[in-house]
């Protein structure tokens, strides 16, 4: 993420390139503005304050961006590891609506997207992290919780929460249209987020499919492999790497930490499908 001069006001203040802005010895804090235009990539700026700082610091602003906040209970390992390596690191985690998230990106106003590949979005380069299986999610008392699997039919006399699909995957939403056909309306339960479906699917009202792996660890609900769909491609979006060593660290140990989930999860599916 580029920080630019004329965003930060104090005498002696100056940016370097690229994630790195550098404090002289002055006494200085930071007023983050809570408005619209800040939460879009605005402005940091650098106020006196009564005291000072023994020595110079400098401060690597890291910024990632994500569609919905499900992705972010994956984060905090992965942050405190990149803490031990860049101490100056100051992150800051986006959650942007898709029509003003990929325009940061192109304003490099973020390092990276975390998100699930989309061939309608076409910004930047992709990374694949992890292959993420679609699975149906009910509660413990739903009459699906003891399938070891379902597919399409095993759906027809559910009631259904379904997720906006201009706020989901695109292979979410393919299935879930598959999954409304002949279904009268009285039967559908519409939600914005991942976040709004799950509270629905835990409180009893019906089952859904989303991203295993946006499924918090805590929760409650049951998960359920769906037949005969394949996984989809979770990754990073971001216009560089050159001279953004932080965004390679965060990229290696995603990698790590998603494979590790992924065999965790994978255990527990094996061993649902074997009872």
């Amino acid at each position: 993420m580029k920080i630019h001069s004329r965003n930060l006001h104090a005498p002696g203040v100056h940016s370097s390139p690229k994630t790195t802005a550098t404090f002289p010895q002055v006494p200085f804090a930071i007023s983050w503005y809570a408005s619209p235009a800040f939460s879009m990539g605005n402005s940091c700026v650098i106020r006196s304050s009564g005291w000072k700082e023994p020595s110079d610091h400098e401060i690597q602003v890291f910024s990632i961006g994500c569609h919905n906040y499900m992705p972010l209970f994956l984060l905090p390992d992965i942050l405190r590891k990149m803490r031990e390596t860049h101490p100056n690191l100051h992150p800051r985690l986006l959650t942007v609506p898709f029509q003003h998230l990929y325009r940061l990106l192109e304003d490099e106003d973020v390092d990276g997207i975390l998100g699930f590949s989309d061939p309608r979005r076409s910004h930047g380069t992709y990374r694949e992290l992890a292959k993420v299986p679609i699975v149906c999610v009910c509660s413990p008392d739903s009459p699906l919780a003891q399938r070891s699997s379902v597919n399409v039919s095993d759906f027809q006399n559910q009631r259904l929460i379904l997720i906006d699909p201009e706020k989901s995957p695109g292979q979410v939403s393919s299935f879930q249209a598959m999954l409304t056909a002949g279904h009268p309306m009285s039967g559908f339960y519409f939600c914005e987020s991942f976040e709004a479906a799950g509270i629905l699917v835990e409180a009893g009202f019906g089952v859904s499919v989303l991203p295993q792996l946006f499924i918090p660890p805590n929760s409650s609900m049951i998960q359920i492999p769906l037949e005969n769909t394949k996984p989809m491609s979770l990754g990073l979006y971001y216009k560089t790497l050159q001279q953004n060593e932080p965004l390679k660290h965060f990229i290696r140990l995603m990698k790590e930490n998603l494979e590790n989930l992924q065999q965790w999860q994978d255990m527990k599916f094996n061993n649902k499908k074997g009872k």
